[in-house]
């Protein structure tokens, strides 16, 4: 077992935490309503991954990135938000609470996370397609607990449960990818302004990621990633741990996003009649909140089928850096978010709609996109993926 002081590292003492406990019942430790077990008959189609890691790792935006990824490939993705989020940004102040309260707090955390986790599990059990695959993403999982408790207390946590750690650990989850925080190999992309809960430095977020990192340890499918290559090299190596425990061809870490000007007026001349495609539209849409060239902020609607997912992205070079490399990151936003952020829209850019295909062949992952806005285009057959006219943004200023 872990030792007890160093379970406590961050936490205040509190001696009444080692009464004995009463013959009355406790109300703090009545049953979990849902077993830590993992209750999900996937028959290889349903899994349940957990994304984890120290503050400021990626998270948020890896989750959409994956998602988006999977979707792609025609699966049915599920996005379980982060309940710690959820009752922090209520006004709980984690560093003004006793030990008991904190108890009842991560109880709390872990009961909203296993009701979010079945409610998506129970959906996909009742999918009437037997044959679609599913992935369930969960933002942090059952261990996590473990980081913010002392020994004794996670040991109630388990007795109220009835279950064992590694229980609790290993047979909930199909694999476990723990992200490395900033703060150690990035620390200028370390930021706690992103989320408001966060109240870590980044010394504590290190500490805070190597006690996630020893929680989860003994996974059978846990994989660290960490910050020896740029955010987007962190993202895919993150996906391909996925894509390799649930079947799907692995990306490697060498794979790069390939950017080609086909020149044909419309998708209709190229024929993927013998190939399974995947359509949606996004619409994106540039705001003019910053006049940093080193800060861009955009907004995408992506549409497939009847399914409308709106996101807000924000890419970040760093400003000493010349390199091309960027942090991107992804917040999926509701209906609301979506039309306040409109109405700060750069109206120096033009919209952008683009119609996609995507589809795999010969073991590599394609997108084919008609762009409907801004339809002027020229120029030969040719490769792009360097060439800045080409992006997004570039393409948004275009005859404005």
């Amino acid at each position: 077992e872990t030792s007890t002081e160093h379970d406590n590292h961050l936490l205040p003492q509190n001696t009444t935490a080692q009464r004995e406990r009463s013959e009355k019942p406790d109300p703090v430790l009545s049953p979990l309503p849902i077993s830590l077990r993992s209750s999900h008959s996937s028959k290889g189609r349903i899994y349940i991954v957990v994304l984890t890691g120290g503050p400021c790792a990626g998270k948020t935006s890896s989750l959409t990135i994956i998602s988006d990824h999977f979707q792609s490939l025609g699966w049915r993705v599920y996005q379980v938000q982060e309940a710690a989020t959820i009752l922090l940004s209520g006004g709980v102040d984690v560093n003004n609470i006793n030990e008991e309260q904190r108890f009842v707090l991560q109880r709390s955390i872990l009961w909203l996370m296993l009701t979010l986790e079945q409610t998506y599990l129970n959906i996909a059990n009742l999918s009437k397609g037997n044959e679609e695959k599913t992935l369930v993403l969960c933002d942090r999982g059952v261990m996590d607990a473990k980081v913010y408790l002392s020994t004794e207390f996670w040991q109630r946590i388990l007795d109220a449960a009835g279950l064992s750690e590694e229980e609790a650990r290993d047979l909930r989850y199909d694999a476990v990818v723990h992200l490395v925080t900033a703060a150690k190999g990035a620390p200028e992309f370390y930021t706690r302004a992103n989320n408001t809960s966060r109240s870590e430095g980044p010394e504590a977020a290190i500490e805070i990621d190597s006690r996630t990192q020893e929680a989860w340890a003994g996974h059978p499918h846990f994989h660290i990633v960490d910050n020896s290559t740029g955010f987007k090299d962190k993202i895919r190596r993150a996906l391909s741990c996925i894509c390799r425990r649930v079947g799907v061809e692995p990306l490697t870490e060498s794979i790069r996003k390939r950017k080609f000007y086909c020149g044909w007026n419309s998708r209709g001349e190229f024929n993927l009649g013998h190939l399974k495609t995947k359509e949606n539209v996004c619409v994106y849409l540039f705001l003019g909140l910053t006049s940093k060239d080193y800060l861009e902020l955009r907004l995408r609607k992506r549409i497939i089928c009847a399914t409308k997912t709106l996101t807000m992205t924000v890419r970040t070079r760093h400003p000493k850096d010349g390199s091309h490399d960027y942090v991107e990151r992804r917040e999926r936003l509701n209906s609301r978010e979506y039309e306040t952020m409109k109405k700060m829209r750069d109206m120096n850019c033009q919209k952008i709609r683009v119609h996609k295909e995507s589809f795999v062949y010969e073991e590599q992952y394609f997108e084919l996109c008609e762009y409907i806005e801004p339809k002027e285009f020229d120029g030969k057959v040719e490769n792009v993926s360097d060439d800045p006219s080409y992006s997004l943004r570039q393409l948004s200023q275009k005859n404005p």
